[in-house]
């Protein structure tokens, strides 16, 4: 990781008030912001620990990118086997706050056919998005119509929380890379 990129990371994790833990110095899972997901659960990144997981940002008015990225993460799940599509985790985060209540997200997901058991569609305050959006390397502005201008990158964690692949191509399962790395984390015990 390059040095600024570690120093403010650093900064960002002693503003939010992160704990030392056993993470590694450059894992999110130092990031103590509680979420909320699409079934009223409250959670922190750390709770996803011990298996890999993709995070991505979205806001569920979003009629462009987001329902692009969404079915682009859905294709890299299906082109998983079992045993891989089993230990997978995806948390995507709303830039959206003040729209994206608990309800929005849980219509979302029934929407988009998310299976529960593997997607977190989750919320959280307006100054934890913009936290998780720079720790993820996640650009994005809100525009005066309500919606947001933002980059579509999908960030793979390792089970300790660090970003160990992303991809900003509109369809995960198109970036060989990406996939061969998740295909590995997938198949570490």
């Amino acid at each position: 990781m390059r040095p600024m990129i570690c120093v403010l990371l650093s900064w960002l994790l002693l503003c939010a008030g992160a704990r030392a833990g056993d993470w590694p110095g450059d894992s999110l899972y130092h990031l103590q912001a509680r979420l909320s997901d699409q079934q009223q659960r409250d959670f922190v990144l750390a709770d996803l620990h011990d298996r890999p997981a993709l995070v991505a940002m979205f806001y569920t008015s979003c009629q462009y990118i987001c329902p692009l990225m969404i079915e682009g993460i859905q294709q890299a799940e299906k082109s998983l086997d079992p045993a891989q599509r089993d230990r997978l985790q995806i948390v995507m985060v709303s830039f959206d706050p003040a729209h994206d209540d608990t309800a929005a997200l849980a219509r979302t997901a029934t929407d988009k056919h998310l299976d529960p058991a593997r997607w977190r569609l989750a919320r959280t305050d307006p100054g934890n998005v913009r936290q998780l959006a720079a720790l993820l390397g996640v650009r994005y502005r809100e525009l005066a119509g309500g919606g947001f201008n933002h980059t579509g990158d999908v960030v793979l964690l390792d089970g300790s929380g660090r970003a160990i692949a992303r991809t900003a191509a509109i369809g995960a399962a198109k970036d060989a890379t990406f996939m061969s790395t998740l295909r590995a984390a997938l198949s570490h015990d």
